[in-house]
């Protein structure tokens, strides 16, 4: 699974460059032929696997509903995981920002063309792919949540930042450290959430959270754009400002496991 993520984070490293050049070049229209093409590539692929026969559980067992129930059950007990999910909410929107607004400013307020646009999301890939590992394994050594504290300051830092540059070369410097940033977080605040979710509902669990990041993304395009619109630098200072506040609940509110509680479950007992 780390391998398959780092691939994907390898892709995402030559993507937005690649598309960049492409749309400068062939048209705006031609990224989107291209991603096309590598999509019935990518099924064409997929097709000849075969699924490990094994034993699966009902469809119904999976359903939204017995997912959220199972989030609640969990909720109920940890109540690092609360916190954990507002974060993730408020993650969510931040994702959008990338989406959306990060892209509306490099362009019209900084004035760069679309490969430019495209190498400054790839210059964050390419930092987090170069600290994500040294990340995780310092993590292991000196505890998760340092990490997701550190991780949150230099991202809301960052992302205020943003809202400063007037240059290309800034938007680069500050895509970097972002990338620094996301790398800090990326493995300790899933080892977080895993050691905070029950381990019989882990599944469940962490669908529901993913549902709760997910309406993060689908608010944040709505509001963040709609900001923009009446200031463009109000979503990147607003939302600078909601990750500190993450900051401070998860310094406060979650508390680490130890190796012998790491599951809540045994709260239970």
């Amino acid at each position: 699974m780390g391998f398959t993520s780092t691939m994907e984070t390898v892709g995402s490293l030559a993507g937005p460059t690649v598309g960049g050049i492409f749309a400068q070049v062939a048209g705006f229209a031609s990224p989107f032929y291209l991603a096309c093409a590598m999509s019935l590539v990518s099924a064409g692929l997929v097709l000849p696997i075969r699924e490990q026969t094994g034993h699966h559980a009902p469809s119904s067992q999976s359903s939204p509903a017995t997912i959220l129930s199972s989030l609640r059950q969990n909720l109920s007990v940890s109540k690092s995981l609360s916190v954990l999910c507002i974060r993730g909410f408020i993650i969510g929107i931040s994702q959008s920002l990338f989406v959306l607004v990060f892209v509306l400013y490099m362009a019209f307020k900084i004035g760069m063309q679309p490969a430019e646009v495209g190498f400054s999301f790839t210059l964050i890939s390419g930092s987090m792919l170069a600290f994500t590992f040294l990340a995780g394994n310092l993590s292991d050594r000196f505890g998760r949540k340092p990490f997701v504290i550190l991780g949150g300051i230099v991202i809301g830092s960052m992302i205020i930042a943003f809202s400063f540059t007037r240059s290309m070369g800034e938007a680069y410097l500050v895509s970097i450290i972002l990338g620094f940033g996301v790398a800090l977080n990326n493995a300790p605040i899933n080892a977080l959430l895993a050691d905070c979710v029950i381990a019989e509902i882990r599944a469940k669990v962490m669908g529901g959270y993913e549902v709760i990041v997910g309406l993060g993304r689908t608010v944040g395009v709505l509001f963040l754009g709609g900001l923009y619109a009446i200031s463009p630098s109000a979503p990147f200072n607003l939302l600078g400002a909601l990750l500190f506040v993450t900051v401070g609940l998860v310094a406060l509110f979650v508390v680490e496991p130890s190796d012998k509680t790491a599951d809540p479950s045994n709260k239970l007992q």
